[in-house]
């Protein structure tokens, strides 16, 4: 039998929702700004903005937090309806080509010729780079911290890089 081994890759629904609230009330605390504005405003004593320029500067952050609270309810609904799965076997990887893509990639063991790891704002991503391109696991996106750390050991276990 060959080996298989499987995780629910998608968002977090409690992360999402979170995030989405928390972007709605900045988004409403800065329309409301905007709505009641009759001044000017000075960002970090560098940038003097006049009163119809902070107000424009307010209607931006708002809509900045609109975009984010969208993504973040389109977020819980993958979570919620999805059944996305990062699947390794004896022979390659089989993962959703992003966090959010229906579309699958499967990579070869032998094709990975190098594989990184960043971390940003403390979210932890392996990159595995492959002869068409490339494929990015966020740590988010599994179940935990364990299954991430699974996931990087078994794919450095498994690849077959050459040597020379």
């Amino acid at each position: 039998m060959e080996y298989q081994k499987e995780y629910l890759y998608k968002p977090k629904v409690l992360v999402m929702l979170l995030s989405s609230l928390f972007f709605a009330a900045c988004g409403a605390g800065m329309a409301y700004a905007a709505l009641t504005n009759d001044r000017g405003l000075i960002i970090n004593g560098i940038i003097t903005l006049s009163e119809s320029g902070a107000t424009v500067f307010f209607w931006v952050i708002a809509a900045v937090s609109a975009v984010f609270v969208l993504g973040g309810t389109w977020g819980i609904i993958v979570g919620l309806t999805s059944d996305r799965r990062l699947t390794i076997t004896e022979n390659g990887i089989r993962a959703p080509k992003s966090g959010y893509s229906k579309q699958y990639v499967t990579i070869n063991f032998p094709d990975i010729f190098k594989v990184s790891m960043q971390t940003m704002n403390k979210q932890r991503f392996i990159t595995l780079h492959h002869r068409t391109g490339r494929l990015s696991i966020a740590q988010s996106m599994l179940p935990d911290k364990e299954a991430f750390e699974e996931v990087v050991r078994i794919v450095t276990q498994k690849m077959k890089i050459p040597t020379g």
